[in-house]
């Protein structure tokens, strides 16, 4: 990957043609590895820097803004004192299977004095010399290395670079995805949206199962273009030409499922019911498993456990579909959250909770340009809230907001 992009954008050429040690995550960084640099005693160390590139397709690529990440400890002067002037703090960041081996530990910010950076070469050469300049002058070291990392085989079911997992930095909870074989019973209105939305998802297989034909009506009440040739076709097969060029694994098959018919259903890890008959269907012969259903969309909270079978008949807003009270495993929180860890942990929307923490109604503290969450403040923040009164929210979002805080008031206390 580094040479298909170093042929389309200078700026990468000239890091690489110099000696740095460059590499590309999968998740859209660019990582500049044996970048040394000296702890408090003035030991030589050796880290990574870490920088957000934006796609711009053709392998045309670009800096997001003029901060770093860090693998590694607090950069020492030969004072031994850390060096200035560089702004961030501790932050994580989950990098990809080809960059296990880089650990973020912090980020820095460094603007220039013309506000940004020219390219990446002017970037990585500047925060080099920053971070590792000490350590070159006083060990006789260089970062230019010239050594390649191979990238590990990819095993994404997509046929794109998927440039949403980093942008959204939703890395960690896309990997829980991955070996999930997801099962679709009925394509038409509903099913359609579901495999819409399950098709972008990074899960192995998407199974779909739909016995009719594709209709002039199933155009109002599905996504997607509507083509004369479409029209009559089983919708099976409409579905399959739509998805295949996308990503791969997707699988769409005519065929009625039923207790005849169960064994399409063998490895299927979830499996949304998205048919009339439902109740029949699991009468029949479908597993007998809890149901709930639960909001999606990149703005709803993530369910700490949810059923692994979901029946979906109608259209419903997160604030509609606030999932049963089911016994759930405990899911394991860090310690210090990043906005979306926290509302996994409160239930509640992204978007709603980034309006309460920019409000100040939220415990939180900002690290750079994110906010940081530490789970014991926001623990006792939810105990005080149950000892004071609180005011009716006016706004449809508002209530959203108070009704998944309630929510998480009564889950952990």
């Amino acid at each position: 990957m580094s040479h298909v992009l170093a042929s389309h954008n200078d700026d990468i050429k000239r890091l690489i043609d110099k000696g740095y040690a460059v590499a590309f995550d999968e998740n859209e960084y660019l990582v500049v590895r044996d970048v040394p640099y000296l702890d408090q005693d003035r030991k030589l160390c050796q880290g990574a820097i870490v920088s957000k590139f934006v796609d711009q397709g053709n392998n045309r690529i670009a800096q997001q803004d003029h901060q770093v990440f860090f693998a590694g400890g607090v950069p020492h002067g030969l004072d031994g004192k850390p060096i200035p002037n560089l702004g961030g703090g501790p932050t994580a960041l989950n990098l990809g299977a080809s960059s296990a081996d880089v650990v973020v530990q912090r980020s820095f910010s460094n603007k220039p004095p013309a506000g940004a950076f020219v390219d990446f070469f002017a970037k990585v050469e500047s925060y080099v010399n920053i971070i590792g300049g000490p350590a070159i002058e006083l060990h006789a070291v260089s970062p230019l290395t010239f050594r390649t990392v191979e990238p590990s085989p990819s095993d994404s079911p997509f046929k794109f670079r998927d440039t949403l997992t980093s942008r959204a930095e939703i890395g960690d909870l896309n990997a829980k995805f991955h070996h999930d074989v997801v099962a679709i019973i009925g394509l038409g209105g509903t099913g359609a949206y579901v495999l819409d939305f399950i098709a972008k998802t990074p899960v192995r297989e998407v199974r779909g199962f739909d016995h009719d034909m594709y209709h002039v009506h199933n155009a109002y009440r599905s996504p997607g273009r509507l083509v004369d040739q479409e029209l009559g076709k089983p919708k099976a097969e409409v579905l399959q030409g739509r998805y295949e060029n996308f990503r791969r694994g997707v699988t769409m098959k005519r065929v009625f499922v039923d207790a005849s018919t169960k064994t399409e259903l063998e490895g299927v890890t979830f499996a949304f019911v998205c048919v009339d008959k439902a109740r029949l269907l699991r009468r029949e012969g479908s597993p007998k498993r809890q149901s709930v259903a639960t909001p999606v969309g990149l703005g709803a909270p993530a369910p700490a456990e949810v059923g692994r079978t979901a029946t979906a008949n109608n259209c419903y807003t997160p604030l509609m579909a606030r999932p049963a009270r089911v016994a759930r495993h405990p899911v394991p929180f860090p310690e210090v959250m990043t906005i979306s860890e926290l509302a996994g942990y409160l239930q509640v929307s992204k978007s709603s909770l980034y309006k309460l923490v920019q409000a100040g109604k939220v415990p939180g503290q900002k690290v750079g340009r994110h906010w940081r969450f530490h789970r014991g403040a926001i623990d006792s923040w939810l105990k005080g809230r149950r000892r004071n009164p609180r005011k009716t929210p006016k706004t449809l979002e508002q209530r959203e907001a108070q009704s998944g805080l309630d929510h998480a008031e009564d889950a952990r206390t």
